[in-house]
Protein backbone atom coordinates (compact mmCIF):
# COMPACT_ATOMS: atom_id res chain seq x y z
CA UNK A 1 0.00 0.00 0.00
CA UNK A 2 1.10 3.82 -0.21
CA UNK A 3 0.92 3.99 3.53
CA UNK A 4 3.85 0.97 3.75
CA UNK A 5 6.07 2.71 1.19
CA UNK A 6 6.13 5.90 3.02
CA UNK A 7 6.43 4.30 6.13
CA UNK A 8 9.57 2.23 4.53
CA UNK A 9 11.02 5.71 3.21
CA UNK A 10 10.75 7.68 6.02
CA UNK A 11 12.03 5.11 8.46
CA UNK A 12 15.18 4.87 5.97
CA UNK A 13 15.44 9.11 6.29
CA UNK A 14 15.28 9.57 9.72
CA UNK A 15 18.12 8.19 10.95
CA UNK A 16 20.24 10.40 8.22
CA UNK A 17 18.01 13.49 9.46
CA UNK A 18 18.99 12.39 12.96
CA UNK A 19 22.86 11.82 12.29
CA UNK A 20 23.56 15.43 11.18
CA UNK A 21 21.40 16.81 13.13
CA UNK A 22 18.90 18.13 10.89
CA UNK A 23 15.88 18.80 13.67
CA UNK A 24 13.48 20.26 10.79
CA UNK A 25 13.52 18.04 8.69
CA UNK A 26 13.44 15.03 11.04
CA UNK A 27 10.26 16.99 12.66
CA UNK A 28 8.89 16.73 9.34
CA UNK A 29 9.79 13.14 8.76
CA UNK A 30 8.05 12.37 12.02
CA UNK A 31 5.08 14.07 11.26
CA UNK A 32 4.98 12.01 7.98
CA UNK A 33 5.28 9.06 9.61
CA UNK A 34 2.58 9.61 12.71
CA UNK A 35 0.38 10.24 9.68
CA UNK A 36 1.15 6.61 8.47
CA UNK A 37 1.14 4.73 11.39
CA UNK A 38 -1.09 3.17 14.34
CA UNK A 39 -1.26 3.23 17.85
CA UNK A 40 2.21 3.35 20.20
CA UNK A 41 4.48 4.18 17.03
CA UNK A 42 1.69 7.06 16.22
CA UNK A 43 2.06 8.65 19.51
CA UNK A 44 5.43 8.50 19.55
CA UNK A 45 5.94 10.15 16.38
CA UNK A 46 3.62 12.67 17.83
CA UNK A 47 5.74 13.02 20.68
CA UNK A 48 8.93 13.36 18.52
CA UNK A 49 7.58 16.05 16.33
CA UNK A 50 6.08 18.27 19.08
CA UNK A 51 9.37 18.31 20.94
CA UNK A 52 11.47 19.25 17.77
CA UNK A 53 8.61 21.57 16.52
CA UNK A 54 9.03 23.24 20.38
CA UNK A 55 12.82 23.30 20.13
CA UNK A 56 12.71 25.20 16.36
CA UNK A 57 9.82 27.83 17.67
CA UNK A 58 9.81 28.62 14.48
CA UNK A 59 6.15 30.81 13.69
CA UNK A 60 3.75 28.30 12.50
CA UNK A 61 5.86 25.76 12.19
CA UNK A 62 4.14 23.86 14.60
CA UNK A 63 0.94 24.23 13.35
CA UNK A 64 1.93 22.96 9.88
CA UNK A 65 3.22 19.16 11.09
CA UNK A 66 -0.06 19.22 12.96
CA UNK A 67 -1.99 19.26 9.32
CA UNK A 68 0.42 17.04 7.76
CA UNK A 69 -0.21 14.29 10.77
CA UNK A 70 -3.62 14.40 10.54
CA UNK A 71 -5.07 12.15 9.29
Amino acid sequence: SNNEQARTQFNQALPLYQHIQDRYSAAITHAWLARVTDNERHVEHLSQMDRLATELALPGFHESLRAIAER
